[in-house]
């Protein structure tokens, strides 16, 4: 199975298994492109050189990971979200579409930031002070909040 490895931001498939000397030319290639891009950012003036060096230089030893097999290149096709996380993103989509508008920007405020006092809630919300108890009394009796201590957060689903 080939893996993809990037080149001029377009990708580039590979065979899995190169000889040593076919890695041994890519990253001399490779840091000899590194050494251009050095040189060149010598020449713009205002551009913090040493973070930049730095960062070419982590480049560099990365590449040298990958290629030596010390480090794979991720198949990027499996990094999708869980079925667990979609179903529960859609468990709380759903819950914001039967109780919309405040109430439903309590649950966002909710899975964004964890537990919050009443306070913060309507802070993050932006609504105003008299409107928070009615929300946290209706989302409540619907049985999605906990409160511990003060603070209001949303149940496991």
């Amino acid at each position: 199975m080939s893996q993809p490895l990037l080149k001029s931001g377009e990708q580039e498939y590979v065979a899995a298994q190169l000889s040593d000397q076919a890695l041994v030319d890519r990253i001399e290639a490779l840091e000899c492109r590194f050494d251009e891009l050095d040189t060149y950012i010598s020449t713009i003036p205002n551009i913090k050189r040493d973070a930049v060096v730095t960062v070419l230089a982590l480049l560099v030893e990365a590449v040298r990971h990958v290629a030596s097999g010390k480090m794979d290149i991720p198949d990027v096709t499996q990094i999708a979200g869980s079925a667990p996380d979609i179903r529960l993103k859609a468990a709380w989509e759903n819950w914001k579409s039967k109780l919309p508008g405040l109430p439903a920007r309590f649950i966002d405020a909710l899975l964004l930031h964890g537990p919050m006092t009443q306070t913060q809630l309507r802070i993050a919300v932006g609504c105003a002070a008299g409107s928070v108890a009615s929300i946290v009394s209706t989302l409540w009796k619907a049985g999605l909040i906990d409160k511990n201590s003060g603070r209001i957060s949303l149940k496991q689903l």
